[in-house]
């Protein structure tokens, strides 16, 4: 159903010095906007921002782009017809993107000295989490 999606713009910023972030609390917020279908290739596009706040004023990430859906034309008519009330729709999109969105921002935030985008698990030497 997702075919692929692409990326427009990353925007990241730290607000406060690496060395004052103790504790934080992450909030993730996806906005869809405009939708169009491309007939020729059978693709809904559906443009998105993906944002992420470090609560307590330490920083944000806002990523800008598209995401495809592939299917029938009568099929994308549908989904475009019911977008905010087709909760399958809505979890794949969801999914596809934070699972994507997530692992391309790691690297960005290490860079730029904000804590991991996401909660890493914690592993002991017995093997267990």
């Amino acid at each position: 159903m997702i075919r692929r999606y692409t990326i427009e713009s990353l925007e990241c910023k730290r607000t406060i010095e690496p060395e004052k972030i103790e504790r934080y609390r992450l909030d993730y917020k996806i906005d869809y906007g405009d939708r169009k279908l491309i007939k020729k290739e059978k693709l809904l596009e559906v443009k998105f921002t993906f944002n992420i706040f470090y609560l307590k004023d330490i920083g944000s990430i806002k990523v800008q782009g598209k995401i495809y859906f592939s299917d029938t034309i009568k099929k994308l008519n549908e989904i475009d017809k019911n977008w905010g009330n087709d909760k399958e729709i809505q979890r794949q999109a969801i999914n596809t993107l934070f699972k994507n969105i997530i692992a391309m921002v790691f690297d960005t935030t290490r860079h730029m000295g904000l804590p991991p985008p996401a909660v890493l698990p914690q592993f002991s030497p017995e093997g267990g989490a």
